[in-house]
């Protein structure tokens, strides 16, 4: 599975096999083009996997939780249309008719998407990095 490739932070937890990994509550991703796209369908299917399998924190098994993958994108148009309820896609960089899933919230705030992650994955082209 997808999750048990990520081993990214270890539980601290007594009772809890410190080889076990804990899979972080937010991940954010930065760059809406074709790489960002693929990272956050890789991260929110591992994320899913990991809710699933409960390789989570004990503070996180709330019953409620799942892990949140964080997606910042520059302009509004494509933020839109990651987090349309009809759409849920990136057709422009990622044409796929396969939504992404409920986990995944895009934002073109960058502070706001990458506030309290655990994991920040840069997948923008190195062109636009200052």
């Amino acid at each position: 599975p997808v999750g048990s490739q990520l081993p990214i932070r270890r539980s601290m937890s007594s009772e809890t096999n410190h080889n076990d990994a804990v899979f972080p509550s937010k991940l954010a991703v930065i760059g809406a083009g074709s790489f960002g796209s693929a990272m956050v369908r890789v991260l929110s299917k591992a994320a899913e996997e990991a809710s699933s399998s409960h390789s989570l924190d004990a503070s996180e098994k709330n019953g409620s939780y799942a892990p949140m993958v964080h997606w910042y994108a520059r302009r509004e148009s494509i933020v839109q249309e990651i987090n349309g309820a009809s759409t849920r896609t990136n057709q422009q960089y990622f044409p796929t008719t396969t939504p992404f899933a409920s986990n995944v919230i895009a934002t073109s705030n960058l502070l706001d998407c990458v506030r309290d992650a655990r994991v920040i994955v840069l997948a923008m082209p190195s062109t636009y990095l200052p």
